[in-house]
């Protein structure tokens, strides 16, 4: 919407359209002449140079423009409005979501059609090998069956039937695995593993077209063999198989796979060299089989000997055990008065060469203690400490709360160098030694 014009320029544009609306008039004119002039020719072309200037054609003033104050600022009625750019949403479960699907159905349109022709050869092969199966059942009782009642038609029957079962086997595996390729065709892989699917789809592809060949070949060998074996038997296919000897079954099996495989003088050297690397493997294992047989006798044997002599040496040991303590119990009474600070129960047992400690339950000395403290050591040193560990009292105060009974007292510091009583503590210490172990088997001692 324009603005309103001030009343000084509206006045000016009046005054200044005069001289414009006498040249618009002219000009009207002077173009009517033109035309003429371009319908007429020459004559027209006189006209306008001769009468032209006389009427003031093409003279037309100019109108004078005054010029015009700054018109005021126009103001802006309705600014612009910013948009804010949005942000995307937190949540992008939904692209994620939509990107899977997409991804998931591009995997199965490309892996489909793969999966399908696969799907179609298993089926395909399948169908062949269960028909020659049924075949190959019904000749061992009917009468096409009896026309191979014989070595060369047994010995093609028995290869072709391994060979149906090995393919069978085959095709059962490859269904297995079909189907578990399958059940993961509608996941998410990389290009790699879409690649990897590829190529194994493919090569069971090929190993289905083998099978199917396979199977044609065995359908024709035993057509071939049919139609050599004119002559029918008088007795059944199975019956045939039955009776053929092991050897002459291993010449059929040679000779079939020798037609099937057109192999040449060197696969059968070849065979040959298997077969004897075979034999003497199997010559080198039955070696291996004696020598460990004969070192399970000799280990069984060194076995009996070390156990009848661990049982011997347990023997030995328990009855020199028991000729311990035999010996222990006969010297014994002759010791029980010296040994009394020893033998008897008390509440307390050694804690170091010269102190005791209280214990909870009551007892003899121990046997390990006395040893662990030097007590047992045959020397001056451990006389002494034994003499004056089972001391009712002694120089620290620490007490032997046991009968003293005939073991020598404690009078003062010059009494152990009196060789009576050296003479004593030597005799117990001995008898501790020796049959120390004894004294603790038949609880005299604490362990």
């Amino acid at each position: 919407m324009s603005e309103p014009l001030f009343p000084e320029t509206a006045a000016r544009i009046s005054t200044d359209a005069r001289p414009v609306a006498k040249a618009a008039v002219l000009g009207q004119f002077q173009l009517m002449l033109l035309l003429l002039f371009g319908i007429s020719g020459p004559w027209f072309a006189f006209l306008i140079y001769g009468v032209g200037p006389l009427l003031d054609i093409g003279n037309e003033s100019v109108p004078t423009v005054t010029p015009q104050p700054d018109s005021p600022p126009e103001i802006e009625r309705n600014p612009p409005v910013k948009v804010q750019p949005q942000t995307p949403p937190a949540d992008t479960s939904a692209y994620a979501s939509s990107e899977s699907a997409l991804l998931k159905e591009l995997h199965r349109v490309e892996l489909e059609p793969l999966h399908g022709s696969v799907a179609n050869l298993l089926s395909e092969a399948q169908s062949q090998a269960a028909t020659l199966n049924v075949r190959l059942q019904q000749m061992l009782t009917n009468a096409e069956g009896q026309r191979l009642a014989n070595i060369e038609g047994v010995r093609a029957f028995r290869i072709v039937r391994q060979q149906t079962d090995a393919t069978s086997d085959s095709l059962r595996s490859i269904e297995v695995k079909l189907r578990n390729e399958t059940s993961q065709a509608t996941g998410i892989f990389s290009t790699a593993e879409l690649n990897t699917r590829k190529s194994a789809l493919r090569e069971t592809e090929r190993q289905l077209e083998n099978s199917a060949k396979m199977i044609g070949r065995l359908n024709e060998l035993l057509d071939g063999q049919l139609k050599k074996s004119v002559a029918i038997s008088d007795v059944t296919l199975e019956a045939a198989l039955g009776t053929i000897q092991a050897d002459i079954e291993r010449r059929i099996e040679e000779a079939v796979v020798s037609q099937l495989q057109a192999a040449e003088t060197a696969d059968d050297m070849e065979l040959r060299k298997l077969d004897s690397i075979r034999l003497e493997k199997e010559n080198s294992l039955r070696e291996a089989e004696i020598q460990l047989e004969k070192l399970q006798k000799d280990s069984a044997l060194q076995l009996r000997k070390i156990e009848s002599s661990a049982e011997e040496s347990a023997l030995q040991r328990d009855l020199a055990r028991v000729g311990a303590r035999k010996a222990m119990e006969q010297a014994l009474p002759a010791m029980r008065g010296l040994l009394s600070p020893v033998i008897s129960k008390g509440y307390k047992q050694p804690d170091s060469a010269q102190s005791m400690k209280v214990v909870v339950d009551p007892g003899p000395l121990s046997l390990s203690a006395l040893m662990q403290f030097g007590a047992l050591n045959e020397d001056k040193k451990g006389m002494e400490t034994l003499f004056y560990l089972v001391q009712p009292g002694n120089a620290f105060g620490n007490l032997n709360d046991r009968p003293l009974g005939q073991f020598p007292k404690y009078t003062d510091e010059f009494v152990i160098q009196k060789p009576a009583v050296i003479e004593t503590v030597r005799k117990v210490q001995r008898f501790l030694i020796e049959h120390g172990d004894a004294m603790v088997e038949a609880g005299i001692l604490s362990r």
